[in-house]
């Protein structure tokens, strides 16, 4: 249907314009072709507008119509005027004009009267619905006030209307998108550049007096004949940070069993990297990326680490469960097995040594507590873990006193000695 309506408006068109032009007989035949189409197929619309069509010719054919449609022509008035001019004619509401330019427009209305109404009766028969149409014309044809007139003729407009089939979207033209390229190297890492080479030197001369006043303290262990031949001693913030390339002391017999104290530097590494793997801190998550901007002066580990064993929540409500002496006899087995497995058993002798001293001090825990399923648990994960990783669980979860701090000491010691024994 929405086709047979296209086809209808093309051809009530071509009709209109054959007619104007005098080519009534052509004009003729396409109405009478497009009348028997609606009727075949009962399109209402389509009726209506071969029945205007066919008014339009029937004007056209007239000579009173072809005056009128001249005159119009020569006014250069609408199709809306032409049609209020011929509504007005057929029911005799015109005024008489007079001379004015509209006159002659007037008077041919009138003399077509005879067309005009059997061009009316066509559309009144075909037509169903009514449009209401201004009537206002001009002052040079008379001056009515605005009033609105039933008139069936609003397919009439469309004659003079081009039919144009239109997209029904928008489409706009943008600027392609620009990519934003990121570079393709990371920043080089800051380097904190120390030049206080007065404070070094004040470093030195502390740790020789230090080896100085080290045969004259009492041993931890008086019935061990063991010769330490190595301790560092480093003094650690709780931020990680340590002095840069500091000085390492070193106890070894001299001759005629005298010991001597030699000062040796630490290589190269970053603190934190010292005693890697075993011994380490945690790693820097700032040089993974690489813009640590501590450099050699960081307190952690810039090397490659595999994923950090952690306790689980069972594991860490037993940790928080047991007290001073649970803690100690938990771990120190476990430490001495790991020491001796990666070999720095003799690095962490001192340390192992303050710790147990310690467990001494407070006396043998009660073997029940430590037997159950959630102890048992707590070793499986202690087991899998480096000798610093287990230090660092220790000094964290024993209370603050006087031989934690000895033990965190002797600890970054060892790493240092570690570090110049590899």
């Amino acid at each position: 249907m929405a086709g047979m309506r296209g086809d209808a408006g093309l051809v009530w068109a071509r009709a209109c314009e054959l007619a104007l032009q005098q080519k009534i007989e052509e004009a003729t035949a396409m109405c009478t072709e497009m009348e028997e189409k609606s009727q075949r197929l009962g399109v209402r619309v389509t009726q209506a507008a071969a029945a205007v069509s066919r008014a339009v010719v029937g004007l056209c054919r007239s000579p009173a119509g072809q005056a009128f449609l001249e005159t119009l022509r020569s006014l250069g008035a609408t199709w809306g005027e032409a049609s209020l001019l011929l509504t007005d004619a057929s029911s005799n509401n015109l005024p008489d004009p007079g001379d004015s330019p509209w006159g002659a427009a007037v008077k041919a209305a009138k003399a077509s009267k005879f067309e005009v109404s059997r061009s009316c009766s066509f559309m009144s028969a075909a037509v169903q619905s009514r449009a209401r149409i201004p009537s206002h014309l001009g002052s040079s044809v008379c001056q009515p006030e605005r009033t609105e007139v039933e008139f069936p003729t609003y397919l009439i407009f469309a004659i003079m209307m081009s039919l144009r089939y239109r997209r029904t979207f928008i489409d706009v033209d943008e600027a392609p998108p620009v990519k934003l390229f990121r570079s393709s190297s990371v920043p080089a890492a800051l380097r904190v550049e120390d030049g206080d080479a007065e404070m070094k030197k004040e470093l030195a001369s502390v740790y020789q007096r230090m080896a100085q006043w080290r045969p004259e303290l009492p041993s931890s262990h008086p019935g061990s004949d063991q010769t330490w031949n190595s301790s560092v001693l480093a003094e650690v913030e709780v931020s990680g940070k340590v002095a840069d390339e500091m000085p390492v002391l070193v106890i070894s017999p001299g001759p005629g069993g005298d010991q001597q104290a030699i000062i040796l530097e630490a290589e190269a590494l970053n603190p934190g990297s010292y005693g890697h793997p075993e011994v380490c801190r945690k790693p820097c998550v700032f040089f993974q990326v690489g813009q640590c901007e501590s450099g050699d002066r960081c307190g952690y580990c810039h090397f490659h680490h595999k994923r950090p064993i952690m306790p689980d929540r069972r594991q860490r409500s037993t940790l928080r469960k047991l007290n001073q002496a649970e803690l100690l006899h938990t771990f120190l087995p476990i430490l001495w097995s790991e020491a001796g497995r990666t070999g720095i058993a003799s690095e962490a002798t001192h340390v192992v040594h303050i710790l147990a001293d310690a467990l001494d001090t407070f006396g043998m825990p009660r073997a029940a507590k430590l037997a159950g399923s959630d102890a048992e648990y707590l070793k499986s994960l202690l087991s899998r873990m480096s000798f610093g990783s287990l230090m660092a669980m220790l000094l964290h979860n024993l209370k603050p006193s006087a031989f934690v701090d000895t033990a965190r000491t002797e600890f970054e010691a060892m790493r240092r000695i570690v570090q110049l024994n590899a």
